[in-house]
């Protein structure tokens, strides 16, 4: 796990996915894990709205690649 002290997203024990704002959460908090791991900075190198743009954008392919995943188990 990545410091706490240096997020912007503070991690969460327990996030409903059903949900949108906890399912864009819980993304923008993966998201920013692997931009700290490279050594990014949070608010210089990132900030809140970047973290959800790109949970936005991820979001939007997750469905997707569900379902190619199971046509491919046909």
């Amino acid at each position: 796990m990545v410091e706490a002290k240096r997020r912007l997203i503070p991690e969460f024990e327990t996030l409903a996915t059903e949900y949108t704002t906890d399912y864009l959460t819980m993304v923008a908090c993966d998201i920013e894990d692997a931009l700290l791991q490279c050594g990014a900075k949070p608010g210089i190198d990132y900030n809140y709205l970047d973290l959800f743009k790109m949970a936005v954008e991820y979001s939007k392919s997750a469905p997707l690649y569900k379902l190619v995943e199971a046509v491919k188990k046909l």
